[in-house]
């Protein structure tokens, strides 16, 4: 089983942030251009879902649609995008998401721009360990 350890000096107040890489899912043969990005996890998020600006810059069309209710108790109809996500380069941690599209920039910061949000679709693959003590996080795949 591979383990990523991260230590983030923003653990307590924002949650556990760290970098992963994004790239369209691309039919069979293509060779994907993988984008690193800023995410979030969100154990409370059934799916997983990628900021709407940063999935238009890398070109990623949407392939539906869904209904969700947000932490505010609305239904809302989001896009859906095709993504692989990567959480190590040197392990070849690779998902296949179809993350809901939305505007992350409320959770985003100057210095930290959310890209992605990793919900629980993600998260029922691995094991998530969230040590508030000592200021870290680790997902073992």
């Amino acid at each position: 089983m591979n383990s990523i350890h991260f230590v983030s000096p923003l653990l307590n107040h924002n949650g556990a942030i760290f970098k992963l890489w994004v790239a369209p899912k691309k039919l069979k043969g293509n060779k994907n251009t993988f984008y690193d990005t800023d995410a979030i996890i969100d154990t409370g998020a059934t799916f997983s879902a990628i900021d709407i600006n940063f999935a238009d810059e890398l070109k990623i069309p949407i392939t539906g649609q869904r209904s969700v209710i947000l932490a505010d108790g609305k239904e809302y109809i989001l896009p859906i995008y095709n993504i692989h996500v990567v959480f190590s380069t040197e392990h070849k941690v690779i998902f296949n998401s179809r993350a809901s599209g939305m505007d992350l920039s409320s959770i985003s910061s100057e210095d930290i721009k959310i890209g992605i949000i990793i919900g629980r679709d993600i998260l029922s693959n691995c094991i998530f360990n969230y040590n508030g003590l000592e200021n870290t996080f680790s997902l073992q795949f």
